[in-house]
């Protein structure tokens, strides 16, 4: 027999016996994102990202709101506490590639990409991004110099 939760019993309806019983909570697995290669790290931030745009898209939809004002309902808070979860990940990805020292020119360019990714959604003026860009430039540059000469 199955365990009804209080929003099946608002509902009449019984608890999924393949469902999760009581709160669940996410977390963010850092062990795991120090072990990625910079082109996962650079993947899973461009993931997170879409992820958490069409999440907030959803959330502007009027099913997500409640009819007499434009707070959002409980799916919409659903909705708006799992963007947060992709952007706090997001956020643990770049902190990851940031922190990483890459050698080859490859994940040098990888971690580049994920930290100008990130920094392209969040900037406001062109010219500070353009220091990022070439700063990653430069970083690259040295780095398959390095890989051509043997340099270590």
């Amino acid at each position: 027999m199955t365990k009804p939760t209080a929003a099946a019993n608002a509902t009449g309806l019984p608890e999924s016996h393949i469902g999760p019983y009581g709160p669940m909570s996410c977390s963010i697995d850092m062990p795991a994102l120090r072990k990625m290669r910079m082109a996962e790290l650079k993947n899973l931030r461009s993931a997170l990202r879409t992820l958490s745009e069409v999440a907030i898209g959803l959330c502007c939809q009027p099913r997500f709101s409640d009819e007499e004002d434009s707070d959002l309902n409980d799916a919409g808070r659903t909705l708006d506490y799992i963007t947060e979860f992709l952007s706090a990940y997001e956020q643990a990805v770049v902190n990851v590639a940031e922190a990483a020292k890459p050698v080859a020119s490859d994940d040098v360019e990888d971690r580049a990409w994920t930290l100008l990714g990130f920094q392209a959604d969040l900037t406001d003026e062109l010219s500070s991004f353009a220091v990022w860009a070439a700063q990653a430039v430069r970083d690259e540059v040295e780095a398959k110099f390095r890989e051509q000469h043997a340099v270590s």
